[in-house]
């Protein structure tokens, strides 16, 4: 008696393509959950505090935060803000092809000022991110290996 293989290597390649990207969808989910979080903390400092947050006169040190997601070089999503195409210039030498990134930025040009006299812009936001972004991927290895145990539990971020 022989042995026949149903075996489809086509199959199993869009299977694989298809796990792929969703791995991609929830890393680009993740990211934007943080850099969220990152653009809420940044503009929601309260002004002239004793802990060393700045007073913003004007608004536009605290307005001109923005996050960016990219892939592959590639632009994929970002928030809004009153610098957003002055941003996007600002981090180009930045961008690294054949990878995720999530870049925060304060946009005005003498928040680094603002920051060397001891006053937080984003400094303080960025390890809060860095932080939920190694909480959310420790969730994405979790999740990867419940659904290879066939486990249809779902792990959502923190919003």
């Amino acid at each position: 008696m022989a042995l026949k293989s149903d075996y489809n290597a086509s199959q199993t390649e869009q299977e694989l393509k298809n796990a792929v990207e969703a791995i991609g969808h929830k890393i680009v989910e993740y990211m934007h959950y943080a850099g969220e979080t990152f653009i809420i903390n940044a503009r929601q400092q309260p002004g002239d505090h004793a802990q060393g947050f700045y007073k913003d006169d004007t608004g536009a040190l605290r307005k001109s935060v923005q996050y960016l997601i990219f892939h592959d070089g590639e632009l994929i999503e970002s928030s809004e803000s009153e610098n957003s195409i002055a941003n996007r210039s600002e981090v180009q030498e930045l961008i690294k092809p054949g990878c995720f990134q999530l870049i925060g930025i304060a946009g005005m040009n003498y928040a680094s000022i603002v920051e060397s006299k001891g006053f937080n812009v984003i400094t303080n936001q960025q390890m809060i991110c860095f932080d939920e972004l190694d909480g959310y991927m420790k969730r994405l290895e979790l999740e990867k290996d419940l659904n290879m145990t066939g486990s249809s539990q779902e792990i959502r971020p923190k919003k």
